[in-house]
């Protein structure tokens, strides 16, 4: 099949109900998703773990493992894809908004049964508190990861997807700016619900055509729920199939 189905989720900072996301992640069966606020590595290896207890063979896509900090960390199915290149791109916003440091996880990967490539981005921008939130955060990630996101399309040959908790909506103009050609390549809207997102490339290297929007149980961001597997903000899914040749 040339379907591919993208996820993001913000698990919730003190979640550490792992076999409840194992078996909701397990459930909604992503091939790629940038997963938001499991900062270290013993939750990252704490949800690996049940995932693969549950026969779920995923891992995550960037070796880095030196530090914690928020943003959409990758978590990909091993027995479709791998992984040809990865990173963490710090960006650091402490100075208007204390507290973990933020970044933007990127990993390039490659389909096992076809070949097919695609640029990975998950990003979790802050919320500034003293502003009630605003759009600020965002559009530093933005604007800040574009020379990024050029030089590795350039050099993979591959399109793009990005994912975020992004703390701000979709139609906010740092979102805008991003659909609408402002890193040098434009992206619609596969999936949304309120500050989650995920949006892939349509020129000039289109990764394909979207379908089966899900958000898992809709409701409002900033309450847990066990839907949710205890996270606070709703799964947000999608079927993408992809254009041949990506």
């Amino acid at each position: 099949p040339r379907s591919v189905r993208l996820m993001t989720f913000n698990t919730y900072y003190q979640n550490h109900e792992y076999e409840m996301l194992a078996g909701l992640i397990g459930q909604i069966g992503p091939d790629i998703a940038a997963i938001e606020e499991i900062p270290s590595w013993k939750r990252k290896d704490g949800l690996v773990d049940a995932l693969q207890r549950r026969g779920h063979r995923y891992q995550w896509a960037s070796p880095t493992n030196f530090m914690e900090f928020y943003d959409g960390h990758i978590l990909y199915n091993t027995d479709k894809w791998k992984v040809l290149d990865a990173d963490v791109f710090l960006i650091d916003q402490s100075a208007r908004v204390p507290g973990i440091q933020r970044g933007l996880n990127w990993a390039v990967l490659e389909r096992n049964v076809d070949k097919s490539r695609v640029l990975v981005m998950g990003a979790h921008p802050s919320f500034d508190f003293r502003a009630h939130g605003g759009d600020w955060p965002a559009m530093d990630v933005v604007q800040r990861v574009t020379p990024l996101m050029k030089k590795l399309e350039a050099k993979w040959h591959a399109p793009s997807v990005f994912m975020c908790d992004c703390n701000t909506g979709d139609s906010s103009p740092s979102m805008q700016l991003l659909k609408q050609g402002g890193t040098g390549r434009k992206f619609v809207t596969a999936a949304s619900h309120q500050i989650d997102h995920i949006y892939i490339e349509s020129s000039p290297r289109p990764l394909g055509t979207p379908s089966n929007a899900i958000v898992v149980s809709p409701g409002n961001v900033g309450t847990k729920k066990p839907e949710w597997a205890m996270a606070d903000h709703a799964p947000v899914f999608v079927d993408v199939a992809l254009t041949p040749g990506s």
